[in-house]
């Protein structure tokens, strides 16, 4: 339905935006020879004062020079050595020299890929994933959809009247993966479309071929309804692989609890996408707290941008080679009230709390620990038989906070024992119960919900340590002191509504409290 009928043939097209005019070149100057008569005027004798014949340059016109019409090596069929030029006219004139070289470098790749090259050193079957990132890498990041188009009319024209039908199949294999990666000028869509719709409509055709002709028509449809979000990655090889053999790609979503999650993506998949098939997954009620986190093994995390596309970040993960593994979490970051009645948001909650209190995100004394430890506890022996072990046995399951993990073996097994008696109290208390206790208690910091910021105190006379943890939240910002990575101490509590003034540079804030205090951080 969406295929234009005026797209009659790409033929049309080529004739509108190919450049066919021949080069011009310049003519190399023949030369004949020439005898004067004897009886010639003086200084214009055929025969030289040392007696040999002067030659006398005339210029013959070559044959060559006069035609410039059509380039014989432009054709909109297929073929088999290298192009000397783009088929489009540049774009700009100033760059013409650099869509040349960009329009070679594709149609080398394509001749690589598809096994049409005579040289043995590129021969596509020793890296037919490179010659792929090659080609999509030329239209990602591209403005201009000049270079774009170009690749598109390079598989078309390859895909024309190919006598091999394993390179055709690779053309087409190409003509796929660049439907799903970038977009081409809403002009050239249409002929594609019509290319496309004839080639899976035409009975000559194989199976294979036209399988892939219907997969790009879908492809090349979604990616010129989202052209204004495009890609800003090469495609990794994972994401390849699965368009060649038309599945999803299926990633793991780490959960705050440590669980893992498998959820299917495809190319066009944004960040906002994901979080909906989590949240429906999960069976979660409102998804406005939650959202999804970048982390690697050292805690370091970054909020995702809702339009990014998820393949998007998985191949840059790939391209810069992190040293650190890098995970998709998911977790609450915007701390709303949750309703009872939304059990799996409120656990997810429970488990984010959790984890926030044994990493020392928030600052806990041994006394809140103690009792938000038996708590936790309680919550997870309460619906199973090790509920009704001895102590002894069901000490071994409290989970050390990070603060502590250095303690002396005396410290730590005092603490145990204060938490087991802690947890005898509790008897009775149910998992949902638990859940709800624990949640109330850590919900009386001023500082949960908190983020948290490692900042460098740069204040004229402050009182503050150099290196300061601003804790950001609904009602204001906490400055807190730190050794390590958690916070120690609050230091002040400063509510929205004393801030007079702020402002922000690329490294630097600065903020005015009421009472003319200042405070210069860097971050």
């Amino acid at each position: 339905d969406n295929v234009d009928e005026s797209a009659k043939n790409f033929v049309y097209y080529a004739e509108k935006h190919f450049d066919k005019s021949k080069p011009k070149r310049k003519t190399k100057r023949k030369f004949s020879l020439v005898v004067k008569s004897a009886g010639s005027r003086s200084g214009s004798s055929g025969v030289n004062s040392r007696g040999k014949n002067r030659r006398t340059p005339r210029l013959k016109p070559n044959d060559s020079s006069m035609q410039s019409l059509v380039d014989p090596d432009l054709s909109y069929t297929w073929q088999g050595k290298m192009i000397k030029r783009s088929l489009h006219t540049p774009p700009f004139r100033s760059n013409s020299r650099a869509f040349d070289h960009d329009a070679k470098l594709a149609f080398k790749q394509i001749l690589n890929y598809c096994g049409d090259t005579t040289s043995r050193t590129t021969f596509y079957k020793p890296n037919p994933i490179k010659y792929c990132k090659l080609v999509l890498g030329l239209g990602i990041g591209n403005i201009s959809a000049g270079i774009k188009d170009e690749v598109y009319a390079q598989l078309i024209k390859q895909s024309i009247d190919n006598p091999n039908e394993s390179s055709r199949i690779h053309v087409w294999e190409l003509l796929t993966l660049v439907s799903g990666t970038f977009d081409p000028s809403i002009e050239l869509s249409r002929y594609l479309m019509n290319h496309y719709r004839a080639a899976f409509e035409n009975g000559k055709n194989s199976e294979t071929l036209v399988r892939y002709a219907k997969y790009a028509m879908l492809r090349l449809q979604k990616t010129m309804k989202l052209a204004e979000t495009p890609r800003l990655e090469v495609p990794c090889e994972e994401e390849i692989n699965a368009v060649l053999k038309y599945q999803p790609i299926t990633i793991e979503i780490l959960l705050i609890n440590g669980g893992l999650l498998k959820v299917q993506i495809d190319s066009w998949t944004t960040v906002s996408d994901l979080k909906e098939v989590i949240t429906y997954k999960l069976d979660i009620g409102d998804e406005r707290c939650f959202d999804l986190f970048e982390i690697d093994d050292k805690g370091f995390e970054r909020a995702l941008v809702a339009s990014d596309r998820v393949l998007d970040i998985l191949a840059f993960w790939k391209r810069n080679k992190l040293k650190d593994k890098v995970y998709l979490l998911y977790k609450i970051r915007l701390f709303f009230s949750i309703p009872a009645q939304d059990v799996e948001a409120v656990k997810l909650e429970y488990y984010q709390a959790v984890n926030d209190v044994n990493t020392s995100r928030y600052p806990c004394t041994r006394d809140d620990y103690v009792t938000l430890a038996a708590y936790d506890l309680r919550e997870r022996l309460a619906e199973s038989e090790s509920s009704s072990l001895s102590s002894t046995r069901t000490d071994e399951k409290i989970i050390i906070p990070r603060i502590y993990a250095n303690s002396s073996p005396e410290f730590l097994e005092q603490l145990k024992s204060d938490i087991m008696d802690e947890y005898d109290l509790f008897e009775g208390l149910t998992a949902e119960e638990s859940r709800g206790a624990y949640l109330y208690h850590v919900k009386e910091w001023k500082y949960y919900g908190s983020t948290n910021f490692i900042v460098q105190n740069l204040s004229p006379g402050s009182i503050f340590p150099e290196r300061l943890i601003v804790s950001v939240n609904k009602d204001g910002i906490i400055l807190s002191s730190s050794s390590g990575g958690g916070i120690d101490r609050i230091l002040q509590d400063i509510p929205y509504s004393k801030m007079t003034s702020w402002g922000y540079s690329t490294t630097d804030f600065h903020l005015e409290v009421t009472g003319g205090n200042e405070l210069l951080l860097r971050t």
